[in-house]
């Protein structure tokens, strides 16, 4: 694929999409953006695989090229991404891109999530929402909201799904402390229509905003500072959601303070002042197999020993929570109980390193609470998620403490009978370094954490250690 050049006075633009239909979605964004009735669209003689569409507004003409894989041309935008300071390297639904001087330069990331925003699906994608937000890229995600669950047969309404409005308080976070680079749009889904009257109840829509943001894009005008709008439509659409929870503990005037903590330490102060206790939720014998002695004792560490030490993010039973600066000898109290046991034939060997840190520290720590690989191998999508969700709150300055269990291996895809231990390489800094390049789920473990402890089944395959505690450098 040669390098896109500029077309006389037609400005060129790519739209790398993950399909032909993100494509679409985007050309469409682009003329919203527009006036309707000052523009109109042709397709332009091109390749059936690679459409481009010509677009006239206001006496200026634009040619849109579609390309689907982000691998196969000479422009690589994740590359690109990676360069402007994005931590992770995660895909996104369509990246717009323009000519200029024979070169590409990207303009705005987008994103759609349809799928259903609740339990830990619902943080599946702030891993990019918040890569994407150290960049200095704009980024628009839009996100269904008040979908549901079918009944298999009948196709009747089984049960409505309702996100956290902490995951909506995170995105609004994100979007402060980015300066209104990284925006979200919170829309109903279509099967919102059978939930109650409630659900119905309007918001601010922040679809003029983003629109304009688009339209300086395009035409090179430095973009107007995106915040009133933008801000009040996530803030309505948190009071909605928190209207129809069952399990907040907020009201809405908590909400309403807690949203105007414009920066990290003051987030962490208000979470620390509202004191509320952690109760995570964690896998049990029916959800994951939970079955085995020494499966319960991690579970149990995190449940009943660490857990009543640590304070929630506004919310008890999300898998992440704050252990305040005064309580870090607590935690290393629990963590020491189980240090040099053997438990069910299997050793749990926490390590002096991983102690020593609780010491060194003289801060406030986020704890996270990762599964690991499935156990028929595959990749567990949502606690990909799990820090960065934490992160977009909380910053990137406050230390990370993950507690990790599950399969340490991966399936190689060649031979799926083969197993393929990667125990070895969590405990070396190569071995790491290794494992972020080749896998999205260990990348944001290794990258967003600063101390882990790892409890995994299939390191008995070579070694005794079942459990094992690092600590992170500068990886």
């Amino acid at each position: 694929m040669e390098d896109l050049r500029e077309d006389g006075d037609n400005i060129q633009l790519r739209v790398y999409g993950d399909n032909i239909i993100e494509c679409e979605r985007a050309l469409d964004l682009i003329l919203k953006s527009f006036d309707e009735n000052r523009s109109k669209i042709e397709p332009v003689a091109s390749p059936a695989w690679s459409p481009i569409y010509g677009v006239d507004f206001d006496g200026q003409r634009f040619n849109v090229q579609f390309l689907t894989d982000l691998k196969r041309h000479d422009f690589r935008p994740l590359d690109e991404l990676e360069q402007m300071g994005s931590p992770l390297r995660e895909g996104v639904d369509a990246i717009l891109t323009i000519a200029e001087g024979g070169k590409e330069r990207i303009l705005i990331c987008i994103e759609w999530t349809s799928a259903i925003p609740a339990g830990n699906q619902a943080w599946q994608h702030c891993g990019r929402a918040w890569a994407l937000g150290q960049t200095k890229i704009p980024f628009v995600h839009f996100i269904d909201v008040f979908g549901g669950e079918l009944e298999p047969e009948k196709r009747t309404l089984k049960s409505t799904r309702i996100p956290s409005p902490v995951l909506i308080w995170a995105y609004l976070a994100l979007f402060q402390d980015s300066q209104g680079r990284a925006i979200s749009n919170w829309r109903r889904a279509p099967m919102s229509a059978w939930m109650d009257s409630k659900s119905q109840k309007m918001w601010i829509s922040n679809e003029e905003e983003i629109e304009q943001l688009i339209r300086e894009l395009l035409f090179h005008i430095k973009p107007t500072k995106i915040t009133d709008l933008s801000v009040k439509h996530m803030i309505d659409v948190l009071q909605t959601v928190n209207e129809l929870s069952n399990s907040s503990v907020m009201t809405s005037t908590d909400w309403d303070n807690a949203c105007g903590k414009s920066n990290w330490r003051d987030r962490l102060d208000y979470i620390k002042g509202k004191g509320i206790e952690w109760k995570p939720k964690t896998p049990t014998e029916k959800t994951a197999g939970i079955t085995e002695i020494w499966q319960k004792e991690i579970v149990d560490l995190l449940r009943k020993g660490i857990a009543k030490h640590c304070l929630a993010p506004l919310q008890s039973d999300l898998p992440w929570g704050i252990i305040t600066k005064e309580k870090m000898p607590k935690v290393k109290e629990e963590l020491e109980k189980i240090d040099g046991h053997t438990i069910g034939a299997r050793n749990f060997m926490i390590g002096e390193n991983l102690l020593d840190w609780f010491d060194e520290i003289d801060t406030d720590v986020v704890i996270a609470y990762m599964s690991g690989w499935k156990k028929g191998g595959g990749d567990p999508r949502p606690p990909r998620g799990l820090i960065p969700f934490a992160r977009m709150i909380l910053g990137n300055e406050i230390p990370v403490f993950t507690i990790m269990t599950g399969p340490a291996h991966r399936f190689n895809e060649a031979n799926p009978e083969e197993r393929v231990d990667e125990w070895d390489e969590v405990l070396t800094k190569n071995g790491r370094s290794n494992l972020s390049k080749k896998s999205g789920y260990w990348r944001p473990l290794f990258r967003c954490s600063n101390a882990i402890l790892f409890s995994h089944e299939q390191a008995s395959f070579h070694r005794e250690d079942f459990v094992r505690g690092i600590v992170l450098g500068d990886e």
